[in-house]
C-alpha cells in the first residue's frame, strides 16, 4: 500500500490557492433515495458500476471505484474521532458525486434516511433486490445474493483482492458492551428520537462526536464491509454518509452562527501514533488525493452553499 505521504504530495501544494470564491446560485439538490424515480435509481446504479471501468490517474492499474476505497482505508485513522470527521466526509462524498456525474448520472444526489427504517432495517426499500442495493449476505461468506451488486449480476470487487460485496446484518443492543445480535428488532440508536437528542447540542464540540456515534451504530448494523476500512466498496456507504452530512447541514441551518462553529481536537498527523492535543481550527487542511480536487481548509467546507460547494438537502 502506498504511503500517506503520496496523498500529501498530491494535495498540499495546491491548498494555499484553494478554490476561487464564487456564489452558489443554483445549488444541486440532494434527496432521499425513495423519492427517486425508477429510471433515476437505475441510472444511479449504472453510474456506480461505471466507476469500475474508469482508470484512476492516481492509482496505477486500478479503477476510480478502487481508489475511493484505497483513499478511505489510508485516511480512516486520521478522520475519525476527531474534529475533521464531518468536513472530511463532506468533501469525500462531494467528490464521489462529481465522479458519478462524469459517469452519466444526471439525477439528484440521494441520501438514505435510516431513521425511517429503525423498526425493521432489513425490510427497508433501500435493500430491495430490484431497485435498491440488495440485502443481507448469505450465512457462509456473507456475499450479497440479490440486487445490482451481487455476484449473479456480475459485480465483483477487485481491490485489495477479488471478493464479493459482503453484508451481515446486526442489531446493536442498548448496552454496547454486550455486542451484537441478529437484526430482528428496532434499531433505536439511530432513530428520529436520537436525532432530536443530538440536535440539542448547542456547539460543534459536542454535536460532532454524538453524530459520529450514530454513524458508527449504522455501519456496524450492516457490517462487515461497511464497518471496515474498505467501507466505500459498498455503494450504500455513500448514501449513508450523505445522510450524516444532511444531519450536520440541518443542525447548521438551525442557527446561522453554526456555519462558523468548529472545534475539538485535531486528527492525528500522518504517520503519527501520538494522541492529538492541539485544538482544531477552521484553517486546518482537509485533504483528499484527487488531482481534480485540491486540498481545502475546513472553513471552505462548513457551508454547503458557499465558495467551494453548492448543494442543498430536500427534507
Amino acid at each position: 500500500m502506498r504511503s500517506f505521504t503520496v496523498l500529501l504530495t498530491l494535495t498540499a501544494t495546491v491548498i494555499a490557492a484553494g478554490v476561487k470564491k464564487g456564489t452558489c446560485m443554483r445549488p444541486d439538490l440532494r434527496v432521499e433515495w425513495r423519492t427517486l424515480t425508477e429510471a433515476q435509481k437505475a441510472s444511479y446504479h449504472k453510474a456506480v458500476k461505471c466507476l469500475q471501468t474508469k482508470p484512476s490517474p492516481e492509482f496505477k492499474g486500478r479503477s476510480q471505484y478502487d481508489y475511493f476505497a484505497w483513499m478511505y482505508d489510508t485516511q480512516i485513522q486520521h478522520v475519525h474521532q476527531a474534529a475533521s470527521f464531518l468536513p472530511w466526509h463532506r468533501y469525500f462524498t462531494f467528490a464521489h458525486t462529481q465522479f458519478l456525474k462524469d459517469c452519466g448520472y444526471e439525477g439528484p444526489t440521494p441520501y438514505w434516511d435510516w431513521t425511517k427504517d429503525v423498526n425493521n432495517m432489513p425490510k427497508s426499500q433501500i435493500f430491495d433486490i430490484t431497485t435498491g442495493f440488495g440485502g443481507d449476505g448469505e450465512k457462509q461468506g456473507h456475499c450479497v445474493q440479490g440486487g445490482p451488486y451481487s455476484a449473479t449480476s456480475k459485480f465483483q470487487l477487485t481491490w485489495p483482492w477479488n471478493q464479493c460485496l459482503q453484508r451481515r446484518f446486526n442489531d446493536m443492543v442498548s448496552t454496547p458492551a454486550k455486542g451484537f445480535r441478529a437484526a430482528t428488532g428496532p434499531a433505536g440508536r439511530h432513530s428520529s428520537t436520537q436525532v432530536m437528542k443530538i440536535n440539542k447540542n448547542r456547539n460543534f464540540k459536542t454535536f460532532a462526536p454524538a453524530l459520529e456515534d450514530m454513524h458508527q451504530a449504522v455501519i456496524k448494523e450492516i457490517s462487515p464491509m461497511m464497518s471496515s476500512g474498505f467501507a466505500p466498496l459498498d455503494p450504500l456507504f455513500f448514501l449513508h454518509l450523505n445522510n450524516i452530512d444532511r444531519l450536520w447541514a440541518l443542525w447548521q441551518e438551525a442557527n446561522e452562527d453554526r456555519l462558523k462553529d468548529y472545534g475539538s481536537i485535531t486528527p492525528k498527523s500522518p504517520g503519527s501514533t501520538v494522541t492529538p492535543t492541539r485544538p482544531a481550527t477552521m484553517n486546518d487542511p482537509i485533504l483528499l488525493a484527487f488531482k481534480t480536487f485540491p486540498g481545502l481548509r475546513v472553513r471552505q467546507l462548513l457551508d454547503t452553499q458557499g465558495s467551494a460547494l453548492c448543494y442543498k438537502y430536500m427534507q
